[in-house]
């Protein structure tokens, strides 16, 4: 059976322009591994953007589908505008337990240097920034970042979803990661070393109202 129509998600009401370009400039070239608990796969050149660039464009929330004009159509008036307006609290919730995880996995990967103090840096930023949150997307965000994540794991039928699906399953391999304990593996950026320095896809989200 078919779901709900984008047409009637109440992200639709959220309205994100294109960015403001920027210049080539802003691009590096990487050195990506994937890094598990017995260390990193072989290395993968990727272009990304460079730290500290910033990107400007505008959003606004389209309060005319949360109008009685809008019901004319079926499906129609969208409720819970208040999230949408509340977003900015809700999106620090949220990152903030995916900092907590992330963390306590390059704290038992027996990492204290980088990439942890960064992402202590983005965590003690989101407590003392009163307008914006940190969010991390993009390529290599990961299980997580590509899915609803967390609240999947603490759904009781999660071991079975876990085992039905085959995540954390090599392939051309019979293991699998324990469904605890996935995912078990991170993509990140490193050094000429080959060891882990930067988390990738981790923003700044900011704004003023205009």
């Amino acid at each position: 059976k078919r779901g709900k129509s984008p047409h009637h998600d109440l992200m639709r009401a959220l309205r994100v322009s294109d960015s403001s370009p920027q210049d080539t400039a802003t691009l590096g070239i990487y050195q990506v591994r994937v890094w598990t608990g017995r260390g990193g796969a072989a290395p993968i050149s990727v272009e990304a953007i460079k730290p500290g660039t910033e990107f400007h464009m505008e959003a606004s929330i389209d309060g005319t589908l949360f109008s009685e004009w809008a019901a004319k159509a079926k499906g129609f008036p969208f409720r819970h505008r208040s999230w949408l307006e509340d977003l900015d609290r809700l999106a620090r919730e949220r990152t903030a337990e995916r900092l907590r995880r992330e963390i306590d996995y390059w704290q038992r990967a027996g990492f204290k240097g980088l990439p942890y103090p960064l992402l202590k840096q983005i965590s003690e930023l989101k407590k003392r920034n009163g307008a914006g949150f940190p969010l991390q997307l993009g390529f290599g965000t990961g299980w997580e970042g590509m899915t609803i994540g967390a609240p999947l794991k603490d759904d009781p039928r999660w071991p079975e979803i876990h085992r039905r699906h085959g995540l954390g399953k090599a392939p051309k391999v019979k293991t699998q990661t324990p469904p605890e304990e996935f995912p078990a593996s991170r993509r990140v950026a490193v050094g000429k070393d080959g060891r882990p320095r930067l988390p990738l896809g981790w923003v700044w989200i900011g704004w003023e109202v205009v």
